[in-house]
């Protein structure tokens, strides 16, 4: 018997073949059964693969979610010495406010700017990276004073240490970080050094014997600006007398151009970083394309006598001096 004629099952009946109709073939439809099947695994597998580079396979950029595509191009704003001020301020005066509304007899001042009209609003004293000396300019400053009460109160008060450490908190909110203490406790003039995010601030230390507490700030470009402004007269003044330059203060001033053609001169202030008192003018001179000269230092003006070079008779030229043989005030001629 032939396998392409299959046997009907006993008892069943034998039905003829359909004269025009092919036997049908058992092989062929076992293959197409495997055809799709193989077909149906490469598919899955296929599909099984693309899904798992898609799962694992790092994000484009389209991918990257908005949210932290924000948070990724949005730079940390730099803050203002103005600005930092400001918020010092107010966080004093709710701390009058509270104390006032506990103790209406409460006395306190938080005073904005300099002590004095036309005096200057200097910045914290400031070194630069590499360098040994310091600088101060025009900054923005803040002053919560009390009264002194009785003989007996001893400085610092607890509401001194209370307004000083709101401003170190406030402080290292806005990311300053501590950087140096300047000045000695017991001589009351103890001042911490903050920078970060743009600006240089102080604020009194918490020890500091002082009736009043003080704080200030400056823009750290304008400091750094003032650095590189500053160091030929520090460098001159060092080199004249001889000294070192470490812990020199020099305060910005008056540079300008001389009477006579070719010539600058400036007045700067000089003393020491974190020193209690003292403190001078220091005047220089540049002669033509020359470098920087360190005439001297003086609280009051000069003897017409002290101007005894042609350089410097050029550089100050107009300049009120005190002539001693008619005892009397003159002009450098």
């Amino acid at each position: 018997m032939s396998p392409e004629q299959p046997i009907a099952p006993q008892n069943s009946t034998v039905m003829p073949e359909m004269p025009n109709e092919p036997p049908k073939k058992k092989g062929n439809k076992t293959v197409l059964v495997i055809l799709v099947a193989v077909v149906g695994v490469i598919a899955l597998g296929a599909g099984s693969f693309f899904a798992t580079q898609a799962l694992f396979a790092p994000k484009t950029e389209q991918e990257t979610p908005k949210t932290a595509q924000k948070e990724e191009e949005q730079p940390v704003a730099e803050l203002t010495a103005a600005g930092v001020i400001d918020k010092v301020k107010k966080e004093w005066e709710g701390i009058v406010a509270e104390k006032k509304q506990k103790d209406s007899s409460f006395d306190s001042a938080v005073t904005e700017g300099s002590s004095a009209p036309g005096e200057t609003v200097w910045t914290p004293s400031y070194k630069a990276e590499g360098k040994d000396f310091y600088v101060r300019g025009d900054g923005a400053r803040v002053v919560f004073s009390l009264g002194y009460g009785n003989d007996d109160v001893q400085f610092p008060r607890d509401i001194d240490k209370e307004v000083r450490q709101k401003v170190q908190a406030l402080y290292a909110s806005l990311g300053l970080v501590k950087k140096e203490t300047l000045g000695i406790a017991e001589s009351g003039n103890q001042v911490d050094i903050y920078t970060g995010n743009g600006v240089v601030c102080d604020i009194s230390g918490v020890a500091s014997q002082t009736h009043a507490t003080d704080a200030s700030c400056g823009d750290a470009k304008k400091l750094e600006a003032l650095v590189d402004k500053l160091a030929p007269m520090v460098k001159a003044q060092a080199a004249k007398e001889g000294s070192s330059s470490k812990g020199v203060l020099m305060s910005d001033g008056t540079i300008e151009n001389s009477t006579v053609e070719g010539y600058q001169k400036a007045t700067l202030g000089m003393s020491m970083a974190g020193a209690p008192a003292g403190g001078y003018a220091a005047l220089f001179y540049k002669a033509k394309d020359g470098e920087w000269q360190y005439f001297t230092g003086t609280q009051n003006y000069l003897a017409c006598s002290r101007y005894n070079t042609q350089d410097i008779r050029n550089a100050f030229k107009g300049d009120l001096c005190y002539d001693e043989v008619a005892k009397a005030e003159a002009k450098v001629e």
